[in-house]
């Protein structure tokens, strides 16, 4: 809190500037909380749509591993030759 004296109105030059330095680097560090806030939202909301994605190519891969093998049988598959091992 500011004490004010009956003969002081204002601050000193020197004691606002302060002031001003201090509340606009509050300031600044309120917005930069607030913009992260948002950036780990926006991530999270990325990590978890991802993850939904990986599970479901993973079911389709399961599927296909499930009729492959009945197909050829219990065999390992080269990804670059398609050969079967």
């Amino acid at each position: 809190m500011i004490k004010q004296t009956e003969t002081q109105t204002h601050l000193t030059p020197e004691e606002l500037q302060e002031f001003r330095d201090i509340h606009q680097e509050y300031q600044t560090a309120l917005f930069n909380v607030g913009l992260i806030t948002l950036d780990l939202e926006n991530l999270t909301k990325e990590k978890n749509r991802l993850a939904e994605h990986a599970f479901k190519i993973n079911e389709q891969r399961s599927e296909m591993v499930k009729n492959l093998g009945d197909k050829y049988g219990d065999k390992q598959v080269n990804l670059e030759t398609g050969e079967l091992g």
